[in-house]
């Protein structure tokens, strides 16, 4: 695992996975038994984990965050659940992805945005207000 840091990067722990319609939103990505999948900035994997079913156990899972207390909640889950796909790793993604290249069918963001302006606007105030 890349550890990049031991502070609590902004927005960790915030997810929308309980504000959408997983049914359509899964429909929407149109998996397939056996696809990859790359989720950044994953947090606790919440997407990962349900995403795991769509792929079935020929798929794999790239499941990164910045966050380490996420990716070792993540990693707990997965082995609860026996869920042996996910490959999850920190690793800070605005500097490198430590995936082999074109080796994904699917990239998902889900709950980054937020986090994007967060930043922008610590930086904005000069930096003062950022915890990154």
């Amino acid at each position: 695992m890349e550890n990049t840091t031991k502070e609590t990067p902004i927005g960790a722990g915030k997810s929308s996975f309980d504000l959408i319609d997983s049914k359509k939103f899964f429909g929407e990505l149109n998996l397939k038994n056996g696809d990859t999948l790359l989720d950044i900035a994953c947090g606790r994997g919440l997407y990962t984990i349900a995403t795991s079913k769509a792929i079935g156990v020929d798929g794999i899972l790239y499941a990164i965050d910045l966050w380490e207390e996420g990716i070792t909640e993540l990693q707990g889950q997965a082995s609860i659940k026996g869920i042996k796909n996910i490959k999850a790793i920190v690793s800070d993604v605005s500097k490198r992805i430590p995936i082999e290249s074109n080796s994904v069918d699917v990239c998902l963001m889900a709950t980054v945005l937020d986090d994007l302006v967060l930043i922008k606007a610590a930086l904005e105030s000069g930096g003062k207000d950022a915890d990154f």
